[in-house]
């Protein structure tokens, strides 16, 4: 397929929840997309905005997410910061209160209260029972204090303590994308609800919006105040060194202040492309179905050891030609999963092709 198609696919596959590329790959795609057509429609919208392109998710053996989605409500992307360079010049001169919360890896929904009473959960879906996001109502406060219409907007995700479990009893390989599983089948013991935005139609909310949520019931994601680069700095730090033992995936922080929001992905949330070889595939069991992914020659990376890489789709298998011995890129963002990466694997058995036993070696090498 073509890079245009890749970045469709890959922003379509995002709006249902399923995995495709990684956001590293997705980035380089994006990048190259617009050098060669800047005036592309898909980059000058949201991906809330796209419309389902169902011929080329048939070309490509992905007919099964063709679906008529209705997006309840707009997700916006919020301006990303990916290197340490820009971060330090972005914020040098911070000099105002500023707030620096985790950025949850979940599903961006919507719970809507009318005079007090929860009446709805919104997310993105289609038309039908694909997805229930009323299983989000199950584990929000029933009531609230304010009336007219209420807008509370969070992130769904199911907590690691809770994932280990939840795996084993479907099957799934991707703890973020299993969110679709957990609405589909109304799992609400599995889920939680991260509130960080609250709007109304009758009254300006004054103050901060994470007390208010608070003291209205919701849990908010956690975070700390600063006032300038040194505490702004030391606050990203202590975010970073707890993340491993925070309950819920994150995928950087964000910044916050009178200006406006920006999310960091540095430190810990950096991303890292790393590479192997396929040595042979996993079939995972689960009570509502069967899933595969990729064993590779184990790979060590700041202690964690990378075993697999989830390419649940055969036919990603068989078009990146990832036999057993054959090259392998994949990306990883702490300890999320081992993400496919498509573009640099081709560039890897590109360079090998007809040397994968010196690639091998080369590979082993460096592990051994």
């Amino acid at each position: 397929m073509t890079l245009e198609e890749k970045y469709i696919l890959a922003r379509w596959c995002y709006a249902v929840g399923e995995p495709f590329i990684s956001d590293m790959e997705y980035r380089y795609v994006e990048d190259e997309v617009r050098k060669v057509n800047p005036d592309n429609a898909y980059l000058t919208r949201s991906w809330s905005d796209d419309p389902c392109p169902v011929q080329l998710l048939k070309e490509n053996g992905l007919g099964h997410l063709v679906r008529g989605v209705e997006f309840q409500h707009k997700s916006e992307s919020i301006r990303s910061i990916f290197d340490e360079g820009s971060y330090r010049i972005q914020f040098a001169m911070l000099d105002e209160p500023t707030f620096v919360s985790y950025k949850i890896d979940g599903w961006n929904t919507q719970v809507n209260y009318y005079n007090g009473q929860v009446i709805s959960a919104n997310t993105r879906g289609r038309s039908g029972n694909f997805m229930k996001a009323d299983v989000i109502m199950k584990i929000v406060p029933q009531t609230i204090p304010i009336l007219g219409k209420v807008k509370v907007t969070g992130e769904a995700s199911i907590p690691k303590s809770k994932w280990r479990e939840y795996a084993a009893v479907t099957g799934n390989t991707s703890q973020r994308n299993s969110m679709s599983t957990v609405m589909a089948n109304g799992d609400a013991e599995y889920a939680s609800f991260k509130a960080f935005n609250i709007q109304t139609d009758q009254q300006e909310i004054k103050g901060d919006r994470y007390d208010l949520l608070t003291q209205l019931g919701f849990e908010t994601p956690m975070r700390i105040k600063c006032n300038n680069f040194v505490t702004l700095d030391r606050a990203i730090k202590i975010l970073a060194k707890r993340e491993a033992g925070y309950d819920y995936l994150t995928d950087g922080v964000v910044v916050e202040n009178g200006h406006g929001q920006i999310a960091v992905r540095i430190y810990c949330w950096q991303e890292t492309s790393l590479q192997s070889y396929v040595t042979g595939y996993i079939e995972n069991r689960g009570s509502y179905g069967d899933s595969m992914v990729v064993a590779v020659k184990p790979v060590k990376r700041d202690g964690i050891t990378r075993k697999k890489v989830s390419v649940t789709n055969i036919r990603y298998i068989v078009e990146n030609n990832l036999r057993p011995g054959s090259p392998i890129a994949f990306d990883i963002r702490s300890a999320a999963d081992a993400v496919l990466n498509t573009t640099r694997t081709q560039e890897l058995q590109k360079a090998y092709a007809g040397q994968f036993d010196l690639y091998r070696d080369m590979v082993d090498a460096q592990e051994g």
